[in-house]
């Protein structure tokens, strides 16, 4: 299992943002509404976490480290669950990055994307899908870029119950990344679209974070 803490690892792309603070949190029960429209899927509201484990963040802890590039801000390995392979980066706008760096003040709120990768359900993870995070960043979007455990080890419907708790958490925690959660939208590539549209449009997977 990952430390309780973000294991960052710096690339040339982009600045990193290191150090976040985490606390376990309890599940509660709070209301949330989903639409569907073309190829995005938005989740609309505040969302529990569904696991004691799952990290959640500092906001004054997450300013730490972030250096300066030309690219982007990310945070790497940020477990979502209590499984290793339940984590995700978190990619950022580079003004955020910059405002988070020298701890300035800023009232903007960023709306997100929780991408989650393709691989047929065997292969496939988060690194290989860096380009997804930055070039979104890039273009304004607080971006998870997402883990989840895969076969022969986990069948379904394993990997579409961690596509629904990444982006529990990802709303849950969209405040403190100074992302909107009623500007959140869900996408993926192959195996990872299917998991992703499975999450919200099956009441067994994301509902059952509620109830």
């Amino acid at each position: 299992m990952k430390d309780s803490q973000a294991n960052i690892q710096p690339n040339k792309e982009t600045s990193v943002i290191g150090n976040i603070g985490i606390h376990n949190k309890p599940a509660h029960k709070k209301t949330r509404t989903l639409r569907f429209g073309g190829a995005a899927i938005l989740a609309l509201g505040s969302i529990a976490l569904a696991t004691q484990n799952a990290q959640a963040l500092s906001p004054l802890a997450i300013v730490n480290g972030i250096t300066s590039s030309g690219g982007v801000g990310v945070s790497k390995d940020i477990l979502y669950g209590d499984q290793p392979s339940q984590d995700l980066d978190i990619y950022y706008p580079k003004p955020l990055a910059q405002a988070m760096k020298s701890q300035s003040a800023t009232n903007t709120s960023y709306p997100m994307v929780v991408f989650v990768h393709g691989g047929s359900w065997e292969s496939g993870n988060k690194e290989q899908y860096a380009f997804v995070g930055q070039s979104l960043a890039k273009a304004g979007y607080v971006t998870a870029v997402i883990n989840y455990r895969k076969a022969p080890e986990h069948v379904y419907p394993d990997y579409v119950k961690d596509a629904a708790q990444a982006i529990a958490w990802s709303i849950e925690n969209a405040t403190s990344l100074h992302a909107d959660p009623s500007r959140l939208a869900v996408m993926g590539h192959s195996a990872g679209a299917f998991n992703a549209v499975a999450a919200v449009a099956n009441e067994d997977f994301f509902g059952a974070l509620w109830y």
